[in-house]
C-alpha cells in the first residue's frame, strides 16, 4: 500500500481534506454537501481528500473525479492512520494545510497548518452533565476521550464552530486566545436537491396520524426514551400522533426506548423505520408532519435547518443554546414536563393557520442563514486565506 501511495504523489497536494473521522449522521451530511459544492469549485486539482474505503465519501469522490486516498475502515485502520499513515501522507504530498471539517488532524501530524471544525459542545459547555447516563467507569473513559479531543483541538491553528452561541462560549472559555471562526448552519445540498419533488408531489400516505420525525442515530443524549409520557398525553386529545424514529432495530438504545414507551403506555405511538441514507432524507421529510430534536445538548443540528427547508414545524429542547440559534422558528419543550410539552406540540397542529405561521417563521429564519454553496465557499475562503499566507511567507 505504501509503495502505491508513494507512486501516486508525483505532484504536490497543498491541502489535505481529512474526512476520516466522519462516518454517519449530520457530519456525513455536511461532508457530502461540502464536497458536492467543492467538486465544481476545484480548479487547481492540488487538494487531496482522505476518507474511509467503501464509504459514501469515497463514492462521491469517484463520481465527481476528485483526487482522494482511502484508508482501511475500522478501528485498526483508524489507529494506523492516526499514528503513522496520516503523517506519511502529509510528507509524501508535501502539504501545507490539513482541513478537518469535523474532528482533528491525525494524532501524529507535525509541521502542517491545521484548520479544524469543532462540534463537541459538551467540551465547550462542561456544566452540562453530558455523560451522566453512563456507569461511572464508562463515564471516566468518555471524559478521558474528551480531554484527548480537547488537546487535539488545541493543536489546531484555526477552529471553526457553527453557531454564534458556541463561538461566544468557546472564545470566553476553553478556546480563549485561539483563532476562531463561525460558519453558520445550512441544509445539506443533497436534501435540498430532493425536497422540491417530495414536497410538491408528496407520496400518498393514507393515515389518520400526525407523524413527527426524530431523525437521529442511537445515542442517549438524544433523550428519545423520555418522550413516551409526552406522546401518551398527546394521544389523549382530538388528534393522534406518532413518533417516527430512524434507529437500528438491534441497537441497545432502541431496546431502551421501546421499554420506556411500553412503561408509559405509548408503545403504539412509536414507529421505527430504521436508518435513512443521506440521499433519502429529502424524500422522508416530504411525508412527515414535523421534526423533533430534544437532545440534552447539541453543538448544532441538521434537523433544525432541514425542517425549515422542508417547511416543517420544529420541536426542540427548551435550553439557552437552542433558543439562541432557533429564535422563534421552533417550539420549545421539556420532556420532564410531558403534559406541558404535549400542549405545546398540540398548539402547532390545532389549526392550519397556526401551522402555517410556524412554517413561515422557519422560512424567514432560514433566509438569514447561508445556502449550502455559501457555507462551502466560507470554508474554502478560510483555507485559501491560510494558504496564501503560508505560500507568501518569507
Amino acid at each position: 500500500m505504501i509503495n502505491s501511495v508513494a507512486k501516486k504523489f508525483k505532484k504536490k497536494y497543498r491541502v489535505i481534506f481529512n474526512f476520516v473521522p466522519i462516518k454517519s449522521g449530520g457530519g456525513l451530511q455536511n461532508a457530502l454537501s461540502f464536497l458536492s459544492v467543492f467538486s465544481s469549485y476545484n480548479k487547481t486539482n492540488d487538494y487531496l481528500i482522505v476518507c474511509n474505503k467503501k464509504s459514501e465519501i469515497e463514492r462521491l469522490c469517484i463520481t465527481n473525479n476528485l483526487e482522494y486516498q482511502s484508508i482501511m475502515p475500522g478501528k485498526w485502520g483508524r489507529l494506523l492512520y492516526e499514528l503513522f499513515f496520516g503523517e506519511y501522507l502529509i510528507l509524501c504530498s508535501r502539504s501545507l494545510i490539513i482541513f478537518n471539517l469535523f474532528g482533528s488532524a491525525p494524532f501524529i501530524s507535525f509541521g502542517i497548518y491545521k484548520i479544524s471544525g469543532f462540534a463537541y459542545s459538551n467540551i465547550i459547555q462542561p456544566e452540562i452533565p453530558f455523560w451522566d447516563f453512563l456507569p461511572w467507569y464508562n463515564r471516566l473513559w468518555k471524559k478521558f476521550i474528551d480531554k484527548l479531543r480537547y488537546w487535539l483541538a488545541m493543536r489546531s491553528d484555526e477552529i471553526i464552530v457553527e453557531t454564534d452561541y458556541l463561538f461566544k462560549r468557546a472564545k470566553e472559555g476553553v478556546f480563549k486566545g485561539k483563532c476562531m471562526h463561525v460558519i453558520k448552519m445550512a441544509p445539506s445540498i443533497m436534501v435540498l436537491d430532493t425536497l422540491p419533488a417530495s414536497i410538491s408531489t408528496p407520496t400518498p400516505v393514507f393515515r389518520d396520524t400526525i407523524d413527527i420525525l426524530y431523525l437521529s442515530g442511537p445515542h442517549p443524549n438524544k433523550r428519545i426514551h423520555q418522550l413516551g409520557p409526552t406522546f401518551f398525553a398527546l394521544n389523549h386529545g382530538d388528534k393522534k400522533y406518532r413518533l417516527i424514529t430512524t434507529l437500528p432495530e438491534t441497537s441497545s438504545y432502541f431496546t431502551l426506548i421501546k421499554r420506556e414507551f411500553q412503561k408509559s403506555g405509548a408503545i403504539d405511538t412509536l414507529h421505527n423505520i430504521g436508518p435513512v441514507a443521506p440521499s433519502q432524507v429529502g424524500t422522508l421529510l416530504g411525508v412527515v408532519d414535523g421534526m423533533i430534536n430534544i437532545a440534552l445538548l447539541e453543538s448544532f443540528s441538521n434537523n433544525w435547518v432541514e425542517s425549515w427547508a422542508a417547511g416543517l414545524p420544529l420541536i426542540v429542547t427548551d435550553a439557552d443554546w437552542a433558543r439562541y440559534s432557533c429564535r422563534d422558528a421552533a417550539i420549545y419543550i421539556d420532556p420532564d414536563s410531558p403534559y406541558e410539552a404535549a400542549n405545546r406540540i398540540a398548539s402547532i397542529f390545532k389549526s392550519q393557520e397556526s401551522l402555517q405561521q410556524q412554517k413561515e417563521k422557519g422560512k424567514l429564519h432560514l433566509a438569514n442563514l447561508p445556502t449550502p454553496e455559501q457555507k462551502s465557499q466560507q470554508y474554502i475562503s478560510i483555507i485559501e486565506a491560510a494558504r496564501e499566507r503560508l505560500e507568501t511567507r518569507p
